[in-house]
């Protein structure tokens, strides 16, 4: 096959559906749509979406990542038949991954209705994605300039430098965006540097989803930085996408990640802000695994942004106090555990069956130690200033190890 026969994707989908006589669609590597050929009346509903909205949609990518047909595509060099999903409107396909070195560049995927492809319909498959894949290089090379323009921009905006107005217009130019005027910047922490083709896919991700405005996202070692519009996501719908994300990774690369969020802020000097603050959200997240479990917001954070400080305040004082210096000698001389059963009882706000649960004792074990924490250090758990005073230092020792 001569492939200077081909102007453009199109007379490649277009030259593929008149041999096959079957309906085409070219995706690249973040199932974005590039290039379809004319289909008859009858389709299915994933072919008519991912036209409509030039992007294949996110329930449909769910399942194949699901069903492990992305990831057998990904490493096959061969074309490979997928039976239909019919709760995604997914109808009988044949696809083809299109690689370059180990970067999956794009996809081929061509729809079996009547026509069912023969063997040597494999083989011309096979043989096309070759002049697919100069295409695809050729649109990988047009927008690796913009992104690495892009990602010095936004990069300096975490040390706090305040951008040009010739800047910000030729940014906003490059997203083919207006610039926004409320930010959140979200960090996603992994355990160890990102590999390449994993941000790929995640900023893919990023890119196709529709419950949170993405102005532009990258690595920086183990973490992945997404800066949102804040104009368009309040703090439910941020959580919401900051938990989806969470179990898709899981999901796609069984790797364990952390994340947060920084408050959302009017002026563009200020984003870094925003960015140390979703760094702080993780970092305590680590130390209190049990109270912040479910905590992504830095707003939310509540006492536990302020301990910083109050240690500040307090680092002149030799020891905790009185009543905790009792408990916790009491706990090393008789091997009890005083100490977390008045932490967990005072988390919970004094509720004894939540406590319990949560040290995973019977409500009757952990009223027995209260009582025994009262006759120990005389402390009245009814006085609100005396309750306050306990939890924080409870949560300064836990902080301090």
């Amino acid at each position: 096959m001569n492939q200077n026969m081909f102007t453009s994707l199109q007379d490649v989908v277009d030259y593929i559906n008149d041999y096959l006589k079957c309906p085409v669609t070219i995706e690249d590597g973040g199932h974005r749509l590039l290039a379809y050929s004319k289909h008859d009346i009858k389709t299915d509903p994933a072919r008519i979406e991912t036209i409509v909205t030039r992007q294949v949609p996110q329930k449909v990518i769910h399942r194949l990542w699901e069903n492990g047909i992305i990831q057998q595509l990904n490493e096959s060099h061969e074309p490979i038949r997928i039976d239909s999903i019919d709760d995604v409107g997914l109808g009988n396909r044949i696809a083809i991954s299109i690689r370059h070195q180990q970067e999956v560049l794009g996809y081929i995927w061509i729809i079996e209705f009547e026509n069912e492809i023969p063997p040597e319909g494999f083989a011309f498959i096979s043989e096309v994605r070759e002049a697919v894949k100069t295409f695809l290089l050729q649109i990988r090379e047009k927008q690796k300039e913009k992104v690495e323009g892009l990602q010095q921009f936004f990069h300096q905006l975490l040390t706090e430098r305040l951008p040009t107005d010739k800047e910000v217009e030729s940014v906003s130019t490059m997203l083919n965006r207006k610039f926004p005027t409320k930010w959140n910047v979200v960090v996603f922490q992994f355990q160890e540097v990102i590999g390449k083709q994993i941000e790929k896919q995640l900023i893919y991700y990023f890119q196709s989803t529709h419950s949170v405005n993405v102005v532009f996202s990258f690595s920086r070692q183990e973490e992945l930085i997404v800066f949102l519009n804040g104009e368009k996501c309040d703090d439910t719908t941020i959580t919401a996408f900051i938990e989806e994300t969470i179990a898709t990774i899981s999901q796609r690369f069984s790797i364990k990640v952390e994340a947060g969020v920084g408050q959302t802020y009017h002026r563009i000097e200020h984003v870094s802000k925003s960015y140390v603050e979703a760094v702080e959200v993780i970092r305590l997240k680590t130390i209190f695994q049990t109270e912040l479990q479910e905590c992504y917001r830095y707003q939310s954070l509540g006492i536990y942004k302020y301990l910083d400080v109050i240690i500040e305040k307090k680092k002149h004082e030799n020891s905790p106090p009185m009543p905790l210096v009792q408990l916790l000698e009491y706990d090393q001389k008789n091997q009890t555990e005083l100490i977390p059963s008045l932490e967990a009882f005072l988390t919970k706000d004094c509720n004894v069956n939540e406590a319990a649960k949560l040290l995973h004792i019977h409500p009757n074990t952990l009223t027995y130690r209260i009582k025994r924490i009262v006759e120990i250090t005389k402390i009245d758990l009814r006085n609100p200033n005396e309750k306050l005073s306990l939890y924080l230092e409870l949560k300064l020792l836990h902080y301090s190890g």
